[in-house]
């Protein structure tokens, strides 16, 4: 309740013109024929969505399952495998839990759905647009006046952001990670975009360190390897020179010639000059790619020229998220839709594909949990009495249709 009245939730408006509904099991039928109870039709609703064998796509779906499962189908079992052996038998195409696929496939630094939403939106936007996941509406008919219409705040421009060093230091960590703040007030910033964008900048940061790391290593190898052949040269002529001139001044003096053996001269001046040579080698290499890289990430070149955009005021506007039906269940579809259009190459007939990947079907993730959920029927488990009479019952078309 708390998490609604911050989001402004307008209970007097529910209670007003609220959809009524009860919980529990289903209702006794009254004696006209077709005639259901105001609190019916939200279950005959949902016992049509059943039959239509459609997958469900959720987000963090193990609350929202046992939900409607009590409040719109039946009382919920007491055993967990029962449970599962019933949703496994009343959505036969597959649940999808896109809260699973945040922290089990895609590895987000979080997995609220508004942080999964705009991650997956901003990767989207940066695709060639022959690959980039595109959204079309179905035409609504004209019968369902009802209907009305919402621009979707979220999807506004990322160049209109502002990052600077001082915002991201007044990011509030537990919002930008959870999603939610238990602070009574908080005057740090709720933004998740501006914490995307902080993810980015650090990734990139890191990225550029990691390649101008690699680039002077593989410096130092090049120059290493050129001045000991270079110092080994050096060393060969002034051992040959020392040489000759012992050989002419044994001739010199008229002498026979004696075997002299010749010892290395530790020559300070060559070591000197050999070293000196190859650390200007070094920073010759090494100085220029490096300040130049640095140079790119203070001034924002390449991805950073798009963290540090300034809007047309240059004044930051504090960050404002909602939470709504349509929306929750927009960005649900869409984050599900990117992430099997980015990592199984289903650009073309995603519609027709999405559903039949196995790797993130029946998986629901468990909040505080290092583990998943698997939805499926156990060969120890049981259907609930309640489930198998009212599914013969939906199947045998003896529940009325709206």
């Amino acid at each position: 309740v708390n998490f609604l009245v911050k989001h402004g939730f307008d209970f007097n408006l529910q209670y007003s013109k609220g959809i009524v509904y009860h919980p529990g099991a289903d209702r006794k039928k009254s004696n006209a024929k077709n005639v259901f109870h105001e609190k019916d039709y939200l279950r005959k609703i949902f016992d049509l969505i059943l039959l239509s064998k459609k997958p469900i796509v959720l987000h963090n779906s193990l609350m929202d399952l046992v939900f409607i499962y009590q409040h719109l189908y039946g009382p919920a079992p007491t055993q967990l495998q029962t449970f599962l052996a019933d949703l496994d038998q009343m959505w036969p195409n597959g649940i999808y839990d896109t809260k699973y696929i945040a922290d089990y496939c895609a590895r987000t630094k979080a997995s609220y759905l508004e942080f999964v939403f705009r991650k997956c939106q901003r990767e989207n936007d940066f695709h060639p647009l022959p690959t980039r996941l595109s959204i079309k509406f179905s035409q609504i008919p004209e019968q369902f006046i009802k209907l009305n219409y919402v621009q979707f705040s979220f999807c506004n421009d990322w160049s209109e952001k502002v990052y600077t060093e001082e915002l991201i230091e007044r990011l509030c960590i537990p919002y930008c990670l959870h999603g939610y703040c238990n602070a009574k007030k908080c005057d740090l910033i709720h933004d998740v975009d501006l914490f995307i964008l902080d993810e980015e900048f650090k990734a990139e940061k890191k990225r550029q360190r990691r390649k101008n790391r690699l680039e002077k290593v593989k410096s130092a190898k090049d120059c290493t390897g050129s001045a000991k052949k270079a110092g080994v040269a050096e060393l060969l002529l002034l051992i040959n020179n020392k040489k000759r001139e012992l050989e002419e001044h044994c001739d010199g003096n008229n002498s026979r010639k004696k075997m002299c053996k010749v010892t290395p001269v530790h020559d300070k001046r060559l070591v000197d000059t050999s070293s000196q040579r190859r650390l200007e080698k070094t920073d010759k290499l090494t100085g220029s790619s490096s300040s130049k890289i640095d140079s790119q990430i203070s001034n924002g070149s390449d991805s950073p020229d798009q963290i540090s955009s300034t809007s047309s005021n240059g004044q930051y506007s504090f960050y404002q998220s909602a939470h709504r039906a349509g929306f929750d269940a927009f960005m649900t579809g869409f984050s599900l839709a990117y992430f099997a259009m980015k990592n199984y190459d289903l650009s073309q007939n995603l519609s027709e594909k999405l559903f039949n990947i196995a790797e993130i079907r029946n998986k629901i993730s468990l909040s505080g949990k290092d583990f998943y959920l698997t939805v499926q029927c156990s060969g120890f488990a049981k259907h609930s009495t309640y489930h198998l009479e009212k599914w013969a019952k939906m199947l045998n078309n003896d529940c009325e249709m709206i």
